[in-house]
């Protein structure tokens, strides 16, 4: 009967693949061959390489030995790899490399090596034994004894006899991630453009479209061949093709895009034609231009970029060179790729070389995967193109392209990181290098919506991001040129300036080669009037005359600079009709987004992840009290008891309602309540307690005097307000001899943003008095404007950048006018009121506002007197040790 391996084909191909391109061959299986050690080495010895592998119950520990496996009672020195990933899976893997001692007996497998690196095996028993610092690198949980259900051992073929390797090998895949982090984290020197512009131009057949396929390779995990390559004596590429790349399967677009070109030829009339090249660099050379080797592009050509922006323009050029060619490079093919050289040069562009088919790429970085080594530099094809084209060395790159390879290598994909990161950075140096007018005019295409009409169009159309994608009057009045920049960009919004109004016309779907139906708007001031028409194809929104198609009832002659509306869709926009034609100022055409795309949900949610730990692991300043005390204040209705409840709920990961909270005039709060946050629904207590009190209001609500009380920490909590009177010493819950812990150490008032500027004269009168007093007393404070939502004109995507939002600069004015608080100390939120779920976006304005407000009470803890602070630390501590000992009293019980 065949014995086969207990291991999934998946797990012995990423095992196979943690050496390098490895196979592995069953030797000896514990369940089949017996239990015995000389079982084991009569089939396992003077095999080579081997791996043995211990299937746990949950995990796979395995070792591999590069040298012979031991005889018996040997004790020999051998290069070994530990290695464990869980059993039900193969990612994860996590290995470690060690020079050990390995030994064999007839009862135990042992090997140990330095620094408390061991693992033994008994054999009788099927028990494993690691060592504490094993577990701990292998990051495995488990026990030190541990029994194992299966022992297999395996013949490992096509591995390097080489120690240095191997260890180069398990490096690998780490500084693999290292790369593709930074290149996911990527962005264009100063944001001047979207995305980073890569040119590959070289000689026929020398690697251009593979580097893009092992570029777009390399990011998926898989091979791809999106570009058309293969062996020729003429160029397979024939067209112009710009190539972006997404962050694996279904990510997101990276910035930068890699433009394939004809290959070059040493013929006349043959491949790229050099006159190509300076339209390419310029920008006017459109996607998918089919080359004519004997005549160059022409300005008349249909798709021809009259005006092209920087982000249409080359920012690095690649020479793309076969290494094993470039010593017999003729001097026409020299001489073509020294004449594109001072094409590129005069333009101010960025340029590398990109040496392909290096054969032994695994020798091309040091062992840190940092720089090429001294003897890859020193090879006489790097010299020679050193020489022939001027460049630096740490600009000539070398990379193995995948082409015919049936798996992945992570050594060949950190060289074609590790050149596309140089390519990158030779582009943010040409960016950086722009003249000055140059980078401005690259951030010169604004719109002419002002705020309010944008805000007002984005409301009308689902909140909506606008992303400015073609303007005429930077780019031309021209069709084509709109076309060109806004086909097929999804929902698209056409805008038209008059002297009086803005016209314009929405595409739910984009400019596409089908009909549909097309809200036309006009926006006069902020009041937007709409209808519906089509179906309709939406190129026949621009009138050709050629063709003589346009939307009889609307129609554009944009470079006439005029449009054509219908009396019937005149009266329906509220347009007068003798305003068409109308005469426009400039069209804009713009991308409509959704304020929360993945990306921006991730971000935000790493951001909400980070504010949680960080008050989760919030401490009072200096110990002086187990847990911060927040007074909140504010009028009748502001938010006071939401801004409780929206807290716990943060923390609690759900929706909570334990303050009451209503809508009643004179308030719903009328005790003195102190709410404990606890993380999760069963969890910890947080070292922070919010204190809810009675709403303010002119003539009635929370008694001043009572402030003093709760700011001394004299009152109890669900202490019952009467708004007539103060409490008293006589009030039986009186707290006489409160402590630096009952005390408030940090006073928020609370304001409805959108209430505030109506608030009475009395009122305002009475929280300025409040105001005093604590500065008086030295308590430190803040104000809280909530229902930031409710804000008119402001969107949920407004709240990922709340502060900057003019409505919001306004309320800020207000209260620091007419309260006198710094713009520092003015926090937004906007609580959870009727709502079912969590919101990423509110949870982070709530999570920022408490953070800064226990910034502000460490900050009245660490100004108390010196004399204060250490009585109230020994007090903290004495109370610390006798919680310990009733803990440890009653676990003993």
């Amino acid at each position: 009967m065949e014995v086969t391996t207990r291991l999934t084909w998946i797990q012995e191909r990423v095992l196979g693949k943690l050496l390098g391109n490895t196979s592995l061959t069953l030797l000896y299986k514990s369940g089949a061959h017996g239990l015995h050690a000389l079982d084991m080495i009569q089939r396992c010895s003077h095999q080579g390489s081997t791996m043995t592998v211990f299937h746990l119950k949950q995990d796979v520990v395995g070792i591999f030995m590069l040298e012979h496996f031991p005889v018996l009672h040997s004790k020999k020195p051998s290069t070994c790899v530990l290695f464990a990933f869980k059993e039900n899976t193969s990612t994860g893997t996590s290995a470690l490399f060690l020079n050990a001692q390995v030994e064999i007996n007839t009862t135990e497998l042992k090997f140990f090596s330095s620094d408390d690196m061991w693992l033994t095996v008994n054999l009788k028993k099927n028990k494993l034994h690691l060592s504490g610092e094993v577990i701990k690198e292998l990051e495995l949980n488990l026990k030190c004894f541990s029994e194992y259900l299966e022992c297999e051992i395996f013949r490992v073929d096509g591995v390097k006899n080489d120690p240095g390797f191997i260890k180069k090998m398990l490096t690998a895949k780490q500084h693999r991630r290292r790369f593709l982090s930074a290149l996911r984290a990527y962005r264009p020197s100063g944001d001047l453009v979207s995305e980073v512009r890569i040119l590959l131009v070289g000689p026929v057949g020398s690697g251009k479209s593979s580097f893009f396929n092992s570029v777009k390779s390399a990011f998926y995990g898989h091979f791809t061949r999106q570009a058309v390559m293969g062996s020729d004596e003429t160029s397979i590429t024939k067209q112009y093709r710009t190539y972006s790349v997404k962050n694996g399967e279904g990510g997101k677009t990276l910035p930068f895009i890699l433009c394939d070109s004809m290959g070059l030829d040493e013929r006349e009339e043959a491949g790229l034609c050099l006159d190509d090249i300076l339209h390419i660099l310029k920008g006017f050379v459109p996607d998918r231009y089919q080359f004519d080797p004997c005549k160059p592009i022409k300005p008349r050509h249909l798709a021809y970029n009259t005006s092209p922006p920087l982000k249409d323009r080359i920012h690095c050029v690649a020479y793309v060179l076969n290494i094993n060619s470039v010593n017999s490079l003729s001097d026409k093919m020299v001489a073509k790729l020294k004449r594109i050289q001072r094409d590129v040069i005069d333009c101010g562009i960025g340029q590398v070389v990109l040496l392909t088919n290096v054969d032994n790429c695994d020798e091309v970085l040091d062992d840190n995967f940092t720089n090429m080594t001294e003897s890859t530099t020193s090879q006489s094809q790097v010299k020679k193109v050193q020489n022939m084209l001027t460049i630096p060395v740490s600009n000539i790159l070398m990379v193995s392209n995948y082409t015919s390879e049936q798996s992945m290598h992570p050594i060949r994909d950190i060289l074609i990181f590790a050149a596309l990161r140089q390519m990158l950075r030779a582009a943010d140096d040409s960016l950086e290098d722009l003249p000055l007018e140059n980078r401005l005019s690259s951030m010169a295409m604004r719109t002419r919506l002002t705020w309010l009409q944008e805000k007002c169009l984005q409301n009308y159309f689902g909140e909506k991001r606008f992303c400015l994608l073609y303007k005429a009057s930077v780019q031309k009045f021209c069709k084509q040129d709109l076309f060109w920049k806004c086909w097929d960009n999804g929902p698209t919004m056409v805008v038209l300036y008059s002297e009086n109004c803005v016209v314009g016309a929405y595409l739910q779907e984009g400019f596409q080669k089908r009909e549909m139906s097309i809200t036309l708007f006009a926006l006069q001031e902020t009041e937007v009037s709409a209808c519906l028409i089509g179906p309709y194809l939406p190129a026949l929104l621009f009138y050709d005359r050629q063709a003589f198609d346009c939307i009889p009832c609307f129609y554009i002659v944009l470079d006439e600079k005029n449009v054509t509306i219908s009396s019937e869709i005149c009266e329906k926009l509220g347009l007068p009709p003798e305003c068409s034609p109308m005469d426009i100022l400039d069209c804009e055409t713009f991308r409509c987004e959704e304020f929360l795309d993945e990306k921006k949900r991730r971000d935000i949610a790493v951001i909400q992840n980070n504010l949680l730990q960080t008050l989760r692991t919030y401490k009072p300043y200096g110990d002086l009290v187990p847990q911060a005390r927040i007074l909140l204040l504010g009028p009748t209705g502001a938010g006071k008891s939401s801004f409780v409840n929206s807290v716990k709920s943060v923390f609690r990961g759900s929706i909570t309602h334990q303050a009451l909270v209503g809508c009643d005039v004179n308030g719903v709060s009328d005790k003195f309540r102190t709410y404990p946050v606890t993380y999760g629904s069963d969890g910890f207590p947080l070292p922070f307690v919010l204190c809810d009190s009675m709403g303010l209001s002119q003539k009635a609500g929370l008694h001043v005097d009572d402030i003093d009380f709760i700011l001394k920490g004299h009152i109890p909590d669900r202490y019952q307000f009467n708004s007539m009177k103060p409490i008293t010493s006589n009030h039986p819950n009186y707290i006489h001899d409160s402590l630096l812990k009952d005390k408030i150490h940090c006073v928020v008032f609370v304001f409805d943003i959108n209430s505030v500027e109506q608030l009475s004269y009395g009122l305002v009168t009475k929280i300025k008095r409040i105001r005093r007093t604590l500065i008086r007393c030295g308590v430190l404070h803040v104000a809280l404007l909530t229902h930031a939502d409710s804000l008119d004109l402001i969107t949920k995507g407004d709240l990922i950048d709340i502060y900057s939002c003019k409505p919001l600069k306004l309320k800020l004015e207000a209260v620091h006018r007419d309260f006198g608080f710094a713009f520092s100390d003015i926090l937004v939120v906007s609580n959870y009121v009727s709502e079912w779920h969590l919101d990423p976006v509110k949870d982070r304005l709530i999570l920022l506002a408490l953070r800064q407000i226990l910034n502000t009470a460490n900050d009245f803890l660490e100004d108390l007197p010196l004399d204060n602070q250490v009585s109230e630390r020994t007090y903290s501590q004495v109370l610390r040790k006798n919680k310990k000992q009733e803990n440890s009293s009653y676990s003993n019980n």
